[in-house]
C-alpha cells in the first residue's frame, strides 16, 4: 500500500509539474525573438591619392554656396562660404593653441590593465605623418594612424646594468661612426659626455650602473637611445644585461588606431563619416573607448568675439555665454538621449531633463557684422554620443582658457565599473565591463549660415532635417487641451485597517464622460491611462485586454461616441517597453527581462535606494528584452483589432534602450525594434508619445510632455524652447502637466502661448488620497472636482488669447532680455513672456511677473 500511495503521489507530482511548465511554456512560446538585421555596410568611391607634403590648401569640393579645402601639411579643413568669403576651419591656427586644438579628433581608450589615456590626432598623427589622403566624392578621405612614433621608453632599449663589453660597444661604435662620417667630433664628445653620466662603472661590481633611479631626463634619454641603435646594442644584448645581473626588462604595450574620416559637402552643409569599419585598434591589448570628432570646428577665442552662444539640447534647449568659463565648475558634459541610463539607473537622476534632440550649434557677433552661426546635427550613432562643451575665461582674466567650443563626442565602446558584491555593499571592489566596439558609423552634418543666424534659424534647419523640406501644416486655430485621465492604478485599499494592493480605478469610461461634459472640451485630445492588461501597472502588454474596473465595453464606446461629437480624440494608454507586475501574460524575467552590465534583470526603482528610502519591489519595473519588443506589439494589435485605433504610447518613445547581457543587444539594433513596433502602432492609428526623442516624433500625431526648462547647468545663459520650435507646425505638442505643481496654471498658460504648445491637465474622477503610500504618491493634486473652477478660469483666458493669435504658427523667437521672450505669430501677434520672479520693462512693455503681455 505504501509503494502505491509513493506512486501515485509521485505521478500526481510529476503531472503536476508538467502541467506548470506547459503553462509556463505556452506563456513563454506566446512571444517570440525577432532577429536583428542591422545594416551597418558603408562604402565610397575612392579617386587618387593626395601628397601629404603640399602645404597649400587644396579644394576637394564646391557647390553654389560652399568650397571644401583640405590642408595635407597641416592636417586641416576649411569651409568657405562664397558669399561672405568666411572660412571656418576644423583646427585652430591660434598661437596660443595646444596639440588638442589642433587636432581633428581625440581618441579615448583603455588598456587590459584598466588604465584609460587620451590621445590627440596632431601628436599622433600629424606630427608622425602617419596619415593618408584620398579623393573621394564630393570631399576627402583622411586616414589616420594614431601611434606613440618612436619609443622613448628608456629602459625598452638601455640596461638598467651594462657589462664592460657592452659599455666599449658604445664608445668603439663612437669612434667607428665617426670614421664612417656618421657623426662628427663634436657629437661624438656630447654623446661620451652623456654616456659618462648616465651609466658609472660600480665601485663592487664589474659592471656599468645606471645612474637614475628612474627615467634620465629626456635629452639623455633620446641621446642614449640614438646611440643604441646607431652602434648596434640590440634587444638580444639589454635581455643578456638581464640575465647576467638579475634585472627585469618590462616592453609596454604599444597602442595604435587606424581611424578613418570622410569628409563631403552635400548640397551646402558639410558631413562628416567615421564608419566603424575604419575604427581599428591593431593592438588587441587596447579598446577605443571615445573619439571626440571635430573639437575645434567653430572654435572662437575670447579676443574674437563680443557676443556669442554655445548651444546645446538640454532639456528644451539652453545657451552657454561665451567667455564665461568658471573653474568651480566642470566643462559641460551630458549624455544624448541618456544613453549611460543602465548605469545610474539605480540612482536618483542628478538632473530633471535629458537631452532629446542630437544637436548642438555655435553663435557669435563681432562688431556690426551678422552673426557666425554654425549648427551641428547628428545623423547616424546619436545613442552613444554626447554633447561636450568648453568655455574660454574673458580677454581680461589670465586663466589660460582662451577657446570656446561645443562638440560631440562618441562612444566607440561603452563600458562600466561594476561592483563585485553589489551597488550598495561595503566592499566597494569592482570590475571593469568593456563592451563590444560597436558597429554602428557616425555621421555628424553641419549647417553654416551664409547671412548669420540665431537659435530661431536654427530650428528651422533642424525641423526641414528632420521632416524634410514640407511646410508644416499642423497647428490650431483655437484653444486646445491635452487631458490626461488616470484610468486603473495599483494603489493600497484596506480591509478593517488591514492595507494591501488592490487595482483600482480612478476614472472610469462614465465618470471621464461627465468630465469631458462638465469641461465642454471641445476638439480636446485625452489619453486614458491604465486602459490594458492589468492598468498603469501594467502586466507584459502582449493580451490587450481592457481593465474591467474602467467599465463595460458598451460604456467605453459611448464614451468614444461622446468625444467624436466633440471633435476631440481619445488615446487609450499602452506601455510596451515596461512591466511593473512580471507574474503574468506568460511573462518570465529570466527570459524576457532586460540585463545591465552585471548580467542581471534591471529593476528601475520608483525610489531612491542608495540613500536608504524605503521601498517595495511593487514600486519597480523591469524592462522588456528588445528582442521580443516587436512580437508583443504585433500579438497586442492582433488581440485588439481595430477597436481601439488611437493610442498612447508611454516610455517607448524616450526610453535608452539596450541589452547589456549575455545576449548583448546594441543600442542600434534596440533602436530599430522599436522603430518596428512603432511603425506597426502608427499604421492606420494616431499616436500620443511620451516625451518623444528627436528621432521618433514622426510616428506621432501629439507630442505629449515637452518640457519648458532645462537642468540649469551653472553656466547657462538662458533656457530656450528650441524644441517646441522644432515640433511647430509638425505636430501637436504639449506643456508638462499645469496642475499638480506649485507654479500654478497660469504659468503654464505663459507657456503654452509663448511656444503654442497645448495646454496640459492630468486629472482623476477620485481622490488622490489612495494613491498615498504607492508609486504615484506625488500626484496630490488631480481630482477634478476640486480643480476645475481653477481650469475653467484657465480655459477662458486661453480662449481669449488664441482668438487673437488666430493660428499657433510661430515665425520669430528671440530673447529680448534676461528671462524675457518675445514670440511672434504668422498674423503680427506678438506675445512677451516674462519667467521673473518680478515685473520687468522690455522694448517699452511692462510686462508682470511670471506673465506675459499680448500685442497686436
Amino acid at each position: 500500500m505504501r509503494k502505491k500511495t509513493i506512486t501515485i503521489t509521485s505521478i500526481a507530482a510529476g503531472t503536476l509539474i508538467l502541467v506548470l511548465l506547459l503553462v509556463r511554456g505556452i506563456g513563454i512560446m506566446g512571444i517570440s525573438k525577432t532577429p536583428f538585421t542591422t545594416d551597418y555596410s558603408y562604402s565610397v568611391n575612392k579617386g587618387k591619392e593626395i601628397e601629404i607634403s603640399v602645404s597649400k590648401d587644396v579644394a576637394v569640393a564646391e557647390t553654389e554656396g560652399k568650397i571644401l579645402y583640405v590642408n595635407p601639411s597641416s592636417l586641416n579643413l576649411i569651409l568657405e562660404d562664397k558669399t561672405t568669403g568666411k572660412r571656418y576651419s576644423a583646427i585652430s591656427s591660434d598661437k596660443k593653441a595646444t596639440e588638442f586644438e589642433k587636432s581633428l579628433m581625440i581618441v579615448n581608450f583603455v588598456g587590459k590593465d584598466n588604465v584609460f589615456s587620451e590621445w590627440d590626432s596632431f601628436t599622433k598623427a600629424r606630427e608622425n605623418e602617419s596619415y593618408s589622403l584620398t579623393a573621394i566624392d564630393n570631399g576627402v578621405r583622411i586616414a589616420m594612424q594614431l601611434n606613440e612614433g618612436a619609443s622613448e621608453r628608456f629602459y625598452e632599449y638601455l640596461p638598467q646594468k651594462m657589462s664592460p663589453e657592452n659599455y666599449s660597444l658604445f664608445k668603439d661604435g663612437l669612434d667607428k661612426a665617426v670614421e664612417e662620417g656618421i657623426i662628427d667630433e663634436a657629437l661624438k664628445k656630447k654623446y661620451l659626455t652623456t654616456l659618462t653620466l648616465v651609466f658609472k662603472k660600480s665601485k663592487q661590481d664589474e659592471y656599468y650602473n645606471c645612474t637614475y633611479i628612474g627615467n634620465p631626463p629626456m635629452s639623455a634619454c633620446r641621446q642614449m637611445i640614438a646611440m643604441a641603435q646607431m652602434v648596434g646594442y640590440t634587444t638580444e644584448m639589454l635581455l643578456e644585461d638581464a640575465k647576467k645581473y638579475d634585472f627585469k626588462v618590462e616592453f609596454k604595450e604599444a597602442p595604435v588606431f587606424d581611424i578613418v574620416l570622410d569628409v563631403t559637402l552635400e548640397g551646402d552643409e558639410l558631413v562628416v563619416d567615421v564608419p566603424a569599419s575604419g575604427i581599428v585598434s591593431s593592438n588587441p591589448y587596447f579598446t577605443i573607448t571615445n573619439i571626440e570628432l571635430l573639437p575645434n570646428f567653430g572654435l572662437v577665442t575670447n579676443s574674437e568675439v563680443e557676443e556669442g552662444y554655445l548651444f546645446v539640447p538640454d532639456g528644451c534647449g539652453a545657451l552657454i555665454g561665451m567667455n564665461g568659463y568658471n573653474p568651480k565648475v566642470p566643462d559641460y558634459f551630458r549624455p544624448v538621449y541618456n544613453n549611460d541610463f543602465y548605469k545610474d539607473y539605480l540612482y536618483t537622476p542628478e538632473y530633471t531633463t535629458e537631452l532629446m534632440m542630437p544637436v548642438f550649434g555655435v553663435i557669435y557677433r563681432t562688431g556690426a557684422m551678422k552673426p557666425f552661426s554654425i549648427l551641428g546635427m547628428i545623423e547616424s550613432g546619436a545613442d552613444y554620443a554626447n554633447i561636450e562643451a568648453m568655455l574660454a575665461s574673458s580677454a581680461e582674466v589670465s586663466t589660460g582658457r582662451v577657446f570656446n567650443k561645443v562638440y560631440a563626442s562618441f562612444d566607440v565602446s561603452q563600458y562600466e565599473w561594476v561592483p563585485v558584491f553589489g551597488e550598495f555593499s561595503d566592499n566597494t571592489s569592482t570590475y571593469l565591463s568593456v563592451m563590444p566596439q560597436t558597429k554602428e558609423n557616425f555621421r555628424v552634418r553641419y549647417a553654416t549660415f551664409s547671412e548669420g543666424a540665431d537659435y530661431f534659424e536654427m530650428a528651422e534647419v533642424y525641423r526641414n532635417h528632420l521632416f524634410g523640406s514640407k511646410d508644416g501644416d499642423v497647428y490650431n486655430t483655437s484653444a486646445k487641451l491635452y487631458l490626461e485621465i488616470l484610468g486603473t492604478l495599483s494603489t493600497t485599499q484596506r480591509i478593517i485597517g488591514i492595507p494591501y494592493n488592490s487595482r483600482y480605478s480612478m476614472t472610469t469610461y462614465e465618470e471621464l464622460g461627465e468630465i469631458l461634459t462638465d469641461l465642454d472640451a471641445k476638439n480636446a485630445n485625452v489619453s486614458y491611462l491604465g486602459a490594458f492588461d492589468g492598468g498603469k501597472d501594467n502586466m507584459l502588454m502582449n493580451h490587450g485586454k481592457l481593465v474591467s474596473k474602467n467599465g463595460s465595453k458598451k460604456e467605453l464606446e459611448q464614451l468614444k461616441e461622446l468625444i467624436d461629437e466633440t471633435g476631440s480624440t481619445l488615446y487609450l494608454g499602452t506601455d510596451f517597453m515596461r512591466i511593473w507586475d512580471s507574474t503574468g501574460n506568460g511573462f518570465a524575467t529570466g527570459i524576457h527581462a532586460d540585463e545591465d552590465y552585471t548580467k542581471q534583470p534591471a529593476r528601475v526603482y520608483g525610489t531612491n535606494k542608495a540613500v536608504g528610502e524605503a521601498w517595495n519591489s511593487k514600486f519597480s519595473y523591469l524592462l522588456l528584452k528588445p528582442s521580443y519588443l516587436v512580437d508583443t506589439v504585433r500579438d497586442f494589435l492582433k488581440k485588439t483589432g481595430e477597436k481601439d485605433s488611437n493610442l498612447y504610447v508611454a516610455a517607448l518613445t524616450n526610453q535608452y534602450y539596450a541589452d547589456y547581457g549575455n545576449s548583448s543587444i546594441t543600442p542600434t539594433d534596440a533602436q530599430n525594434a522599436v522603430n518596428t513596433a512603432l511603425d506597426a502602432l502608427s499604421e492606420n492609428r494616431k499616436l500620443a508619445l511620451d516625451s518623444p526623442r528627436a528621432d521618433k516624433i514622426k510616428y506621432g500625431t501629439v507630442a505629449c510632455d515637452i518640457p519648458r526648462d532645462s537642468s540649469e547647468y551653472a553656466v547657462f545663459s538662458a533656457t530656450i524652447p528650441f524644441y517646441q520650435l522644432v515640433l511647430n507646425g509638425m505636430c501637436e505638442y504639449t506643456t508638462v502637466t499645469a496642475n499638480n505643481t506649485s507654479m500654478g496654471y497660469d504659468y503654464y498658460l505663459m507657456q503654452a502661448l509663448e511656444t503654442g504648445s497645448e495646454l496640459k491637465f492630468t486629472l482623476s474622477s477620485k481622490s488622490v488620497d489612495v494613491l498615498r503610500d504607492t508609486e504615484y504618491s506625488y500626484i496630490y493634486s488631480a481630482q477634478y472636482d476640486l480643480l476645475k473652477e481653477d481650469i475653467k478660469r484657465t480655459v477662458e483666458e486661453y480662449k481669449k488669447a488664441m482668438e487673437i493669435i488666430e493660428k499657433t504658427k510661430i515665425i520669430d523667437h528671440r530673447i529680448v532680455n534676461d528671462n524675457v521672450f518675445l514670440t511672434v505669430y504668422e498674423n503680427g501677434t506678438k506675445i512677451y513672456t516674462n519667467y521673473n520672479g518680478i515685473g520687468v520693462q522690455a522694448e517699452g512693455m511692462e510686462i508682470p511677473a511670471n506673465g506675459y503681455v499680448i500685442c497686436r
